[in-house]
């Protein structure tokens, strides 16, 4: 479970940082 959410928070954390703040 733990492993699924750092996937989230990491997945999250390189959008933002790839494209900015164009996601929710």
């Amino acid at each position: 479970v733990v492993q699924e959410y750092e996937r989230a928070v990491i997945f999250r954390l390189g959008r933002l940082l790839s494209g900015g703040a164009k996601g929710p």
